[in-house]
């Protein structure tokens, strides 16, 4: 018989973390599922740390392709779960997770989509306060109409589209979701290197499906920094992402929250080329940072716009100035 849950992990150059990922996943309380890991072309040692696992998991290898998309999808695609979990490689699930997940699911069959809490870990340290608990995130779940489902357990009473366009609010380690919602929906978008994940909750949403939640802190999602190189192609994949969103998007309400990311992404990238001593193309962005970000955020950009030219032409500033 088929497993109710296929749990999709996409790894890459993962050796760090992926033993620890996996072992987390292979003990849960809950029996009725599947393991598989999509390799993206790793060429570090993730195989051999993986080929331990091999008579536990469904191991796929592809050609890298750059972002987590095309690993998900080949998971998705391979899975023979009514539900996939998504899974991060470098995240630790909680023994009672999928149990505890499926429990709410079945109590909810209406129901597309399920996250639930996590708390962030940083240098193997757990923050004091989970996910839910951070103002910007409480503050968007307590707008959202809903109905309590369990002792933790809330159902969304509508679509949540203009709030993930807001803030993804979303873990993306801690989704179950129905495969034949995300296939219908068309997969992950594989030209975005990232907000793969954000752009997919968009159309689960757009398309009428209903999203739960658990206030119950379930796993641990490690914050790492990438290298400077690939901030610069988050940024740039983030900013084609909501330029698109931008001219497919009629509703004046949402064109005011896109344009207002746009203007805080092309003020973040500025500052990105900035550190980068790249002043120039620094000022260009920050120029189209102060036409899009919202009037009582513009004096952001302007001061961004002062200290890059200040760094221009005062360079011995640049060790006194963030």
């Amino acid at each position: 018989m088929n497993p109710l849950v296929s749990v999709i992990i996409p790894v890459y150059n993962a050796e760090k973390y992926i033993k620890k990922t996996l072992e987390s996943v292979l003990v849960q309380s809950f029996k009725d599922y599947e393991v598989i890991v999509v390799d993206d072309g790793s060429t570090d040692h993730t195989p051999a740390i993986l080929d331990p696992f091999k008579d536990k998991i469904t191991y796929i290898r592809q050609e890298n392709s750059g972002g987590p998309a095309s690993p998900r999808n080949s998971g998705i695609l391979a899975a023979k779960g009514k539900y996939i979990a998504l899974f991060d490689s470098d995240d630790i699930m909680f023994e009672k997770k999928l149990e505890k997940d499926i429990q709410i699911l079945k109590n909810n069959p209406d129901v597309s989509l399920l996250f639930s809490n996590f708390i962030l870990l940083e240098n193997e340290v757990p923050r004091s306060y989970s996910w839910f608990e951070k103002e910007n995130v409480k503050k968007i779940i307590n707008t959202i109409p809903r109905v309590q489902t369990g002792a933790t357990s809330y159902c969304f009473t509508r679509p949540v589209y203009d709030e993930i366009l807001q803030n993804n609010f979303i873990g993306t380690s801690t989704v179950v979701v129905k495969k034949s919602d995300i296939v219908d929906t068309g997969l992950f978008d594989e030209s975005l290197i990232v907000i793969e994940d954000r752009d997919m909750w968009l159309r689960l949403s757009k398309a009428g499906k209903i999203f739960a939640f658990n206030t119950e802190v379930l796993s641990y999602y490690r914050f790492l920094e990438g290298s400077i190189s690939r901030q610069t192609k988050n940024i740039i994949s983030r900013l084609n992402f909501y330029n698109r969103l931008l001219k497919n998007n009629p509703k004046r309400k949402n064109k005011k929250i896109i344009k207002n990311r746009l203007g805080e992404i092309y003020l973040q990238y500025g500052l990105s080329l900035r550190n980068q001593k790249n002043f120039l193309a620094a000022i260009s962005q920050n120029i189209k940072s102060l036409q899009f970000i919202n009037y009582s955020n513009k004096h952001k950009s302007i001061i961004a716009l002062i200290k890059i030219i200040i760094l221009m032409f005062l360079p011995k500033l640049s060790d006194s100035i963030n």
